[in-house]
């Protein structure tokens, strides 16, 4: 099994994204000892309006001396309703081979065109590609099928349902998520939980 860290991103909410970028050379050097851990996001890509910090909004001046800090691979994190939707706006792997991943989060009313998206920006970056379908407490059983549905268009590495805020139960809704992994990996796709 392998892991992805979020740390850096995750943990910007609480502190800001407002990393040092001594800290984050610190973090990468621990962090490239773990085996287990395949990819390290960083943040989101270009996005703006939440925190003033540069792992909030990261762009290729930030991206470029961070690949040379780590061996491992890099993600970032797209979310589609605040992003732009020219794929020329983000990095490719051809310009920074370091970044292996970049996971995309959709919401509810954003599957259709999210989905399509995806394909056209994993073309374009050359770079692994997760759907992220996020506040999936917000989705019914129907719902979840026309997600998966939409996204097995998408020509995307992996498809995650993202208990955004920690409202999932899955002692009370076990029963409707446990039909998806297999159904996800049909598509060919690896799929996630994150909790």
């Amino acid at each position: 099994m392998k892991f992805i860290d979020v740390t850096l991103r995750d943990g910007g909410h609480q502190h800001g994204f407002n990393w040092p970028l001594e800290f984050v050379e610190r973090y990468l050097y621990t962090i490239n000892s773990f085996q287990e851990i395949e990819f390290i996001e960083l943040g989101y890509w270009k996005q703006s309006g939440k925190f003033d910090g540069p792992f909030y909004s990261i762009d290729k001046n930030l991206l470029f001396p961070i690949c040379q800090m780590t061996k491992k691979k890099l993600s970032i994190m797209v979310d589609y309703h605040y992003c732009s939707h020219n794929v020329e706006d983000f990095p490719s792997n051809m310009d920074f081979p370091e970044l292996g991943l970049i996971r995309v989060c959709l919401r509810k009313e954003d599957v259709a065109e999210g989905c399509k998206f995806v394909n056209e920006l994993k073309k374009y970056t050359k770079c692994k590609l997760s759907i992220n379908f996020f506040n999936i407490t917000n989705y019914k059983e129907d719902d979840l099928v026309f997600a998966c549905e939409a996204a097995s268009g998408s020509n995307a590495d992996f498809m995650y349902f993202a208990d955004t805020h920690g409202g999932l139960d899955l002692g009370k809704n076990l029963e409707m998520f446990k039909r998806f992994p297999e159904l996800i990996k049909g598509i060919g796709m690896t799929p996630g939980l994150h909790l």
